[in-house]
């Protein structure tokens, strides 16, 4: 309260009475909110006023306060000199974004572009407006740009005292690498726009990234992560990210399905208890890439609600320390499970295949459904990326190398500045031509897809041996020449008892030739995520009923297909023989359903299943319908219980019981 009191202390000596209503009803809203308590502004707008004050920006601001969004304007009644103003500053920190309308005479202001060096230090959301003005110009400080920049240095050489001339020789240093910084940031160009138009995008998209699932990012005390890790103890390191380290902690959060965050709960009814949780501690190198990766990690993951993406919970950012706080995911990495492969684990063909599956839905929804004009290109899929939750479902990781993509963007490819990613993973096109699209991450499934079908890392040294590239250049040689028998995980052959099944050949054929795809040496001839997903889905259907057509489900099914065909396999090779009818039923009235050209609901699913079951679970059915549970998690369940003879329910199959559940 002592630093509001002093903000509007100052800030009353510059401004009009307007502006002081503005804060202080900002100060009343602001302090009933319990997730934005730090926050004075939604945004705030940065621009050159003899170029837009009186035409764009004030028409942006007017719209932006129509939409409800609170936004700070640079009011020329506030006083600038040589150096930013704390009013300024003050302004800055207390908002959750900033809009920085890049015009012709804007980088002619020191004032200017002091403001804009200290927007992208902040810890918010930064949307550059291209006025009239190209990115390239900005990027590369020439035209309009670099005329101002040259006037900065002669003044900066006609200073006669040496500290101050060393000190503006430092300030232009700065203020061109943050000109280079914010025309690489993703944002909207006027040239050849209608303003009004323009400027309803730009309302839209600001209100859709700040009303989303950022606002219920938790900001954690370093003091209570500290505790968690013991002030980042060895003995609490699980991994490592792409700028630091991973540790294991335990935080108090609300008494909810961390996967599924806190939405919609009301934390007053709620109650607190420790969870288990992931706390990465970025490290901060001399070019910025960890603070870089910091912020671009929390706008993306704070955005993305998946089960097949790890949940970012909250993060850090107190006394320079940049943490993230995600779900903890307790099986570890894909890369730990196929380097652990024959020691401890060796998993078989049907659960491969959903470890595929489960990464190509998490790739397809960040390459597809952010938002209804926005992906994300991950630019780092590799093994050690992928993490494994207790049922052993695959979530990505990981996002501080990747890029978000416009879809109204002229170009289906971005040129990026510098080049991210791991070898042996990364696209090669990309490598060489600096060209990022959607086929790269598809590149890289690829390798990942012939990892597990190997059993073998992309890195190993029987591969490197082979080809320096690895295995994504033995694999691509072996399947044209017809022997790519030599790389299949021999494990994978072995058939054990009932409970483990051999792959079905023509389920490894499909496999293998979408894997081959996706490793295509050019760009446009590898699949979409979509035709991943839909041969992936063939793989699972051969393996999980031989190769039998009539029992295949329409690929329309594919999601909930995919799942409801895990949990009846499994639950088959729990309970014995007795549920084989129940598949083969099951999935005839999905495929009578079908043609009726209705797609099918979870409800649905529940019903079809007790609607399906053989006449032994005549009890357990009557059962469920007397209780009124069509959910199939829950007919699932129950069915488990009812098998093993839990809750007063009387086995009545003819399968084998198991032993343990």
């Amino acid at each position: 309260m002592l630093l509001i009191y002093s903000t509007l202390k100052s800030l009353l000596t510059f401004s009009s009475s307007l502006i002081l209503m503005v804060i202080l009803s900002q100060v009343s809203e602001t302090s009933s909110r319990s997730n934005d308590h730090h926050y004075l502004y939604d945004v705030f707008i940065s621009y050159r006023g003899v170029d837009t004050r009186y035409s764009f920006t004030n028409h942006l601001h007017r719209s932006l306060v129509d939409a409800s969004v609170t936004a700070f304007l640079d009011d020329e009644e506030i006083q600038t000199g040589l150096y930013l103003k704390p009013e300024l500053e003050i302004a800055i920190k207390r908002s959750r974004a900033s809009i920085i309308v890049l015009s012709k005479n804007f980088a002619s202001s020191s004032w200017c572009l002091d403001e804009l060096v200290f927007i992208l230090s902040c810890s918010h959301i930064v949307i550059p407006v291209f006025y009239h003005v190209e990115p390239t110009d900005v990027r590369k400080q020439q035209n309009s740009f670099g005329e101002a920049m040259r006037k900065h240095k002669q003044r900066m050489e006609a200073e006669t005292d040496a500290k101050k001339k060393a000190e503006l020789a430092k300030k232009i240093g700065i203020w061109k690498e943050s000109l280079t910084q914010v025309a690489n940031l993703i944002g909207y160009e006027s040239k050849g726009r209608l303003e009004t138009e323009l400027i309803l995008e730009i309302v839209k998209d600001i209100g859709r990234k700040l009303g989303g699932p950022l606002r219920n990012l938790i900001e954690f005390k370093l003091d209570d992560i500290k505790t968690a890790t013991e002030n980042f103890a060895d003995k609490y390191l699980i991994g490592y990210g792409t700028y630091g380290k991973v540790y294991k902690g335990e935080l108090k959060l609300f008494d909810a399905n961390i996967s599924s965050g806190i939405e919609g709960k009301n934390p007053e009814k709620m109650h607190m208890k420790c969870n288990y949780v992931a706390i990465k501690h970025i490290l901060n190198d001399e070019k910025g890439h960890g603070k870089q990766g910091f912020f671009l990690e929390i706008e993306m993951l704070g955005r993305c609600r998946h089960p097949n993406i790890v949940s970012l919970l909250g993060y850090c950012n107190e006394d320079s320390e940049m943490i993230l706080v995600s779900e903890f995911v307790p099986n570890g990495s894909l890369y730990d499970y196929l380097e652990n492969i024959k020691k401890e684990t060796n998993p078989d063909w049907f659960q491969r295949i959903n470890i595929c599956l489960d990464i190509a839905y998490g790739l397809d929804y960040l390459h597809t459904n952010i938002t209804d004009k926005e992906m994300i290109i991950h630019r780092d899929i590799k093994s050690a990326n992928i993490l494994l939750d207790k049922n052993f479902e695959a979530k990505i990781a990981d996002f501080g190398l990747s890029k978000f993509y416009h879809e109204n963007e002229s170009r289906s490819t971005m040129i990026t500045s510098t080049i991210a990613g791991t070898d042996y993973y990364t696209d090669p096109v990309y490598l060489r031509t600096r060209k990022l699209k959607k086929a790269s991450d598809i590149y890289s499934l690829g390798v990942v897809l012939f990892e597990i079908l190997s059993g073998r890392l992309a890195n190993d040294e029987l591969y490197c041996a082979e080809n320096i590239k690895g295995l994504a250049a033995v694999a691509r040689k072996c399947f044209n020449e017809g022997t790519l028998v030599k790389i299949i995980d021999p494990n994978l052959m072995e058939e054990g008892d009932e409970l483990r099944v051999g792959p079905n050949q023509e389920s490894l054929e499909v496999f293998a030739e979408i894997a081959f795809r996706c490793l295509a040496k050019t760009q446009d001839k590898r699949p979409t995520i979509k035709v991943v997903i839909e041969e992936l889905q063939n793989a699972l259907n051969l393996q999980v009923f031989r190769g039998n057509p009539s029992t295949v489900i329409p690929s329309r099914f594919l999601k909930g297909r995919t799942r409801v065909k895990r949990d009846l396999y499994l639950l088959k090779l729990e309970v014995g023989d007795d549920l084989s009818d129940h598949i083969a039923s099951f999935n005839h009235l999905v495929s009578e359903l079908s043609n009726m050209d209705e797609m099918i609901k979870e409800q649905e699913l529940g019903l079809l299943m007790l609607a399906s079951l053989p006449k032994s679970y005549k009890l357990f059915v009557q059962h469920m319908r007397t209780e009124r549970t069509t959910k199939l998690e829950d007919v699932l369940h129950k069915l488990r219980d009812y098998t093993s003879g839990k809750d007063g329910y009387m086995y009545s199959g003819k399968g084998k019981r198991p032993q343990s559940w």
